[in-house]
């Protein structure tokens, strides 16, 4: 009964880190106020430069770090049963892999010469949001072959999102 219960609750929690990533898509480049952790001290980011990709990027970490603090409490509940306890350090694990990849790719699209941008990378796709004036298919490929390069995932599983 357990194992049932727990395997429900990282399919939710699967579900809803999901839907949080689409609201963060959806969210408008308008001014807005978004805090953001620093090390130990909280600050609030009030300047121009607040706009859809700071706001995405914090949904993204709240989001992720509520989620690995519910799987923490699974792989840290000895009440568990084992198998649920492993999943919840893999999908812990998961998250954590797939953190570094989206920083690694940010960066590297930076590099290329964009202004921002901001990854998603899923399980089995990606969604890169690229803040350009017009995508060149040269510069649509390059940001395919960095997605691909660091996530081994097919072309055809990765979007790209123009935003001005």
């Amino acid at each position: 009964m357990k194992f049932r219960k727990t395997r429900w609750l990282i399919a939710f929690l699967t579900v809803a880190v999901i839907v949080a990533v689409g609201i963060g898509w959806r969210v408008s480049s308008g001014k807005k106020t978004v805090p953001e952790t620093v090390g130990t001290d909280k600050t609030v980011k009030t300047s121009a430069d607040d706009d859809y990709f700071d706001t995405a990027r914090y949904t993204r970490k709240q989001t992720r770090d509520e989620a690995i603090g519910v799987l923490k409490s699974i792989v840290n509940n000895e009440n568990a049963d084992d198998q649920s306890r492993l999943e919840a350090a893999d999908k812990i694990n998961g998250y954590a892999v797939r953190s570094e990849q989206e920083k690694a790719i940010e960066n590297q699209i930076i590099a290329k010469g964009f202004e921002d941008c901001i990854v998603f990378v899923g399980e089995d796709n990606a969604c890169v949001v690229v803040k350009t004036d017009g995508l060149t298919s040269a510069q649509a490929a390059q940001i395919l072959d960095i997605i691909a390069s660091a996530t081994h995932l097919n072309s055809n599983v990765i979007k790209i999102i123009e935003m001005k």
